[in-house]
């Protein structure tokens, strides 16, 4: 809620507006940066209640917004928000009268219109409250490739303070491991071992550019060196794994 606004006490958690707070960057392919600010807009469109309406329905049912959104999602009225961005260069960020890494400003929409791009909807509950909503690690600093951190000072703060708070509230560096803050693709970045662990690396590497596994890590589906020294056909080795394998492969044989 923004703080002194006239929009009072949420209706309704479908009813809510969302907002990225920080500045952030959308890259491209060619490396070129904009500024980005993200907006989600609920179709329900934005309501409130009154104090005195709060405060009987607070009394009544002290967990009415999360029986109203559950109610809402069984019975098939599934919550819906338009994602919109507000993308501007940083020319434009230097004509504002206001500084854009300011998390307490908001830039009006005369000056940079929303442009809607997306959706999100909410078309089931939970199945397990535990397992689908208590582990729920949210993180600044988990970003999909085209997104990136602007300079802002409270997102570089959250970026390490989230991250942080993840590991000591779910008990480990592998806390994106957990099924639900899992992608569903999967993931090749050559991380191992930590508490908790839900993946079991194969190979001895666990680091990139390498001269072990064709340059890649294991969790990439090439096999593993000691697999390799069991194949005495160099041509099959150098045509699927590279030469820098069928070189390793070549050596290990001469010496058994």
């Amino acid at each position: 809620m923004w703080v002194m606004s006239d929009r009072g006490i949420p209706r309704s958690l479908r009813m809510i507006q969302g907002f990225g707070v920080h500045t952030f960057r959308l890259v491209n392919a060619a490396g070129e940066a904009h500024f980005v600010k993200f907006h989600w807009k609920p179709k329900l469109g934005i309501h409130s209640l009154v104090w005195d309406e709060a405060v009987k329905i607070a009394g009544a049912d002290a967990d009415f917004h999360r029986r109203d959104l559950w109610d809402a999602i069984e019975a098939g009225e599934y919550p819906e928000w338009e994602l919109g961005l507000q993308i501007f260069t940083e020319d434009q960020a230097e004509g504002f009268s206001f500084d854009v890494l300011d998390a307490t400003k908001l830039i009006p929409q005369e000056l940079v219109p929303v442009t809607p791009v997306g959706r999100m909807v909410l078309n089931r509950n939970p199945d397990n409250f535990f397992a689908e909503t208590e582990q729920v690690a949210f993180c600044a600093a988990h970003v999909v490739p085209g997104i990136d951190f602007s300079n802002d000072p409270l997102l570089a703060g959250r970026i390490h303070s989230y991250t942080d708070a993840q590991i000591t509230r779910l008990g480990g560096v592998n806390f994106h491991e957990i099924p639900i803050n899992a992608p569903l693709a999967p993931v090749h970045n050559n991380q191992r071992d930590g508490l908790h662990r839900q993946a079991i690396p194969r190979g001895k590497v666990a680091y990139e550019p390498n001269s072990l596994a064709g340059g890649y890590g294991q969790a990439c589906g090439c096999p593993s060196f000691m697999e390799l020294t069991c194949s005495f056909d160099m041509m099959t080795a150098k045509r699927r794994y590279g030469n820098a394998i069928a070189l390793r492969v070549n050596v290990t044989v001469e010496k058994t």
